[in-house]
């Protein structure tokens, strides 16, 4: 876990344009890009429930409904 406080922390514009945003697309947007560039979020933007691991396999199911097309 990081220690140091994220640049973004204590911007309370920042973290206002965020808490406005009602699509939830728009806000997981904003969290790829503030991670991609900083390497983490701030507090007020972290996930409430831990989301899909952007690495994650796919199941064998998809790969073998997916990879049928010959």
């Amino acid at each position: 876990m990081n220690t140091q406080v994220h640049p973004l922390e204590h911007d309370t514009g920042e973290a206002a344009r965020f808490a406005v945003q009602s699509h939830p697309s728009t806000r997981a947007e904003y969290r790829r890009l503030v991670e991609k560039l900083t390497g983490y979020l701030p507090t007020w933007a972290a996930r409430k429930k831990p989301g899909r691991k952007p690495n994650a396999e796919r199941s064998p199911l998809s790969v073998a409904i997916g990879g049928a097309a010959e």
